[in-house]
């Protein structure tokens, strides 16, 4: 089976091919964008970063891949980390005064947004005052909704439900959701999905058009990886789908805060200084390259791409 996905995490699944991602994370690649810009806004948190991560193979790979774009940020340096058993913690406040034993004023997490909402009920309880600094799967209102979490910076690559009045791609899918689901979770990872079915879509009326109707894997897969330029309609960043062993991660990015238990934008400013189009800040230098990275995909020898 071929695979458009509206995420991929493991190097085994985002570096394998039979695939083609609409928001690519791929394992020789990361984005630094938001991460520099993080260090420009807030100096004073960044200069002491930690990374926090679910003890899973997959999610170590995340871990070191944000620690290798700290590596390249002046002003950003690395005072400490730890993992956590992914299930069956009850009790944070160990894991939040390891982190304030570094001293860090920032971390990121990696793993799941309700054990994120507990830490930081953990660390607040015992006055930590940093900013932590978050991936797009943090763009939750289970987050938001918890006051310990004020102020925490979030990573985007969509553009936000708050500013839905602006986007039409983004008030269609919300418009859609509210009409055809019941009770309909609105989340980044549900907006990356309707990406990829438009990617699907796309390559698929290519496709039938030139196969008299018949849709066939290779045509699919080779249709979705020429595409380009793809925002997805206008859902999120510009980014380029590729095969699976040209591919490389996109620049673009934004940033949201939360404040009075909402998202909201804070870089950059809508038609403001560091904004290349659309909301998203994309400098030429906003990717690092992970050495020895993007090895790891399960990789079919006789399928072509």
């Amino acid at each position: 089976m071929i695979d458009i996905p509206g995420f991929a995490v493991s190097a085994e699944k985002a570096d394998s091919n039979g695939q083609v991602q609409p928001l690519p994370n791929v394992g020789g690649t990361v984005a630094n964008t938001w991460l520099t810009d993080f260090a420009s806004l807030e100096p004073d948190a960044a200069s002491k970063w930690s990374v926090i991560w679910a003890d899973l193979p997959s999610l170590e790979i995340m871990r070191t891949k944000y620690a290798t774009a700290v590596e390249g940020i002046d002003g950003m340096d690395l005072v400490g980390e730890q993992s956590y058993p992914p299930i069956g913690i009850t009790d944070w406040m160990p894991f939040a005064q390891k982190m304030m034993e570094s001293d860090a004023t920032s971390f990121t997490w990696v793993g799941e947004v309700e054990n994120l909402s507990d830490f930081l009920t953990s660390a607040d309880v015992q006055g930590w005052d940093g900013v932590p600094i978050l991936e797009t799967n943090m763009y939750d209102q289970k987050l938001a909704s918890n006051p310990a979490a004020e102020g925490a910076v979030v990573r985007m690559q969509l553009h936000p439900i708050e500013e839905a009045d602006r986007w039409p791609a983004t008030e269609q899918y919300l418009e859609m959701l509210e009409q055809y689901t019941d009770d309909g979770e609105v989340s980044a990872l549900g907006i990356q999905s309707m990406s990829a079915w438009l990617l699907f879509a796309t390559a698929a009326n290519v496709c039938g058009e030139a196969n008299d109707g018949v849709l066939d894997r290779t045509c699919i897969l080779e249709q979705a990886a020429a595409v380009g330029e793809w925002t997805g309609g206008g859902l999120h960043a510009e980014t380029n789908p590729d095969r699976f062993d040209e591919v490389t991660t996109s620049s673009c990015g934004m940033l949201v805060v939360i404040r009075a238990g909402k998202f909201e934008r804070l870089y950059p400013e809508l038609g403001g200084e560091g904004d290349d189009g659309d909301g998203f800040h994309c400098p030429d230098d906003g990717v690092t390259e992970i050495p020895d990275g993007g090895n790891d995909g399960v990789v079919d020898p006789d399928r072509p791409i």
